[in-house]
C-alpha cells in the first residue's frame, strides 16, 4: 500500500512538472565516473606477464574528450530546462514540448541498433547486463566484453581470436565514442534551432 501511494506521488509529479524531473547532468556524471572505473579495471585485468596496451584498439583521450562534451551540453540543458520550468507558461508550450521531446529521447541515443559485440540482444552501449554476470551490470558493457574476451584469447594463446576481439573492441570503441558526441551535439540548441522562445 505505501509502495503504490509512493508510485502515485512520483507519477503526479511528473505529470505536474511543465518539465520531465531527470537531471542530464547526472547522467553524464555517472557516464564519467563509469568510464574512469572501467579504465581503471582493464588497466587492473591486464597484468599478464606481457601487458597489452589497449591505446591502438581503444581512443581513451577520444572517449574522455566525448564524455567532456556531453558533460558541458548536459549541464547547458539541465540549465536551460531549470529556467523554462520557472518560467512557466511565459515560455511557449512547443519550447516545453521541445525540452521534453529531447530527455525522453536521449537514452535512445545510446543505443546501438546491431547490439552489443557477441550479444546482439543487448544494445545499450552504456549499460546492460554482464556477460559474465547476469545479475550485475556493467557500465560500457560492450568495452568491457571485448577486453575480456581479448584478454582470454591472450590466455589460451589464440592469436586468431586475440586479432577478431581486437579488431571489434577498435571498432566498438569508436561506436561508442560517436554515439556519446551525437549525444552532446542532440542536447545543443543549435542542433534543431531549439530552447528560442518567440
Amino acid at each position: 500500500m505505501a509502495v503504490g501511494k509512493i508510485w502515485g506521488e512520483i507519477v503526479r509529479d511528473i505529470a505536474d512538472s511543465a518539465v520531465v524531473p531527470f537531471s542530464v547532468t547526472d547522467m553524464a556524471e555517472y557516464m564519467n565516473v563509469s568510464w574512469h572505473q572501467v579504465r581503471q579495471d582493464i588497466l587492473a585485468e591486464n597484468t599478464t606477464e606481457t601487458p597489452y596496451d589497449f591505446g591502438p584498439e581503444i581512443d581513451f583521450d577520444g572517449m574522455n574528450l566525448a564524455i567532456g562534451e556531453f558533460e558541458k551540453s548536459a549541464q547547458a540543458f539541465d540549465d536551460d530546462a531549470k529556467q523554462a520550468a520557472t518560467d512557466g507558461r511565459q515560455k511557449s508550450d512547443l519550447l516545453m514540448r521541445q525540452l521534453n521531446d529531447k530527455l525522453i529521447k536521449l537514452d535512445r541515443m545510446f543505443v546501438l541498433p546491431e547490439g552489443l559485440p557477441g550479444r546482439p540482444l543487448y544494445r545499450h552501449v552504456l549499460h546492460a547486463p554482464s556477460k559474465s554476470n547476469a545479475y550485475g551490470g556493467a557500465s560500457f558493457p560492450g568495452i568491457v566484453d571485448c577486453v575480456a574476451s581479448v584478454l582470454q584469447a591472450r590466455k589460451k594463446n589464440d592469436q586468431s581470436e586475440e586479432l577478431k576481439w581486437l579488431n571489434e573492441l577498435k571498432l566498438h570503441s569508436t561506436k561508442v565514442i560517436q554515439l556519446i558526441d551525437r549525444a552532446a551535439r542532440f542536447l545543443s540548441p543549435t542542433f534543431s534551432g531549439l530552447y528560442q522562445s518567440p
